[in-house]
Order: structure tokens, then sequence, then C-alpha cells
């Protein structure tokens, strides 16, 4: 919540991933799974970066709390896509299996 994704990213793989390897999920899932995670991250407050960006080039009239809002529904599509990907890793590699 109070650092940027690419900190998070940093700071965390090297962390969880021999854990989630040695418990038996694949890399491939986690990466995917870190990356929605961390998008979310950036578009929720109470330190979402993207919505300050957005604040900061938007029009004055437009208040935070409206930016908030628009990116509420994009979160909510993100956390169903973490919890199917979860339910049913299978859809992860379902591209991968198209190679």
């Amino acid at each position: 919540m109070f650092l940027d994704g690419a900190s998070v990213i940093l700071i965390a793989t090297p962390i969880l991933l021999p854990v989630i390897t040695a418990l038996g999920y694949s890399k491939l899932w986690f990466g995917v799974i870190m990356m929605i995670t961390v998008e979310m991250a950036v578009i929720t407050p109470p330190v979402g970066l993207n919505l300050y960006v957005i604040k900061s080039v938007s029009p004055p009239s437009i208040r935070l709390n409206d930016i908030v809002s628009g990116a509420l529904p994009f979160v909510a599509v993100e956390l169903v896509a973490v919890f199917l990907f979860m339910l049913f890793p299978q859809i992860i590699f379902w591209l991968q299996a198209l190679r």
C-alpha cells in the first residue's frame, strides 16, 4: 500500500517465489496473480499512485472522489479475475498451451 508497484515486486518476489515453488505452485501462475494484485494496489486508495496522477492531469472541477469512483469498477473486475485464477488456475495456462 505504501510502495509503488516496482518496489513491491523487487522486494516481495525474492522472498515469496521460493515459498510458492516449494508449495508446488507454478511460477507463471504466481507472476500473473502478483501482477494483477500490484495493479489493483496502484488504483485503490489510500495510496493509489495512479489516482493522484489522474487527479494532477484532470481539470480542477474533477474531485479525487470522482476518480476513485471511476476506478472502482476496474478493481471489481480485477478481484473477480484473481478469484477465477485462484479457483481455476488452468485459465492462466491456456494461452501458454497455444504455443
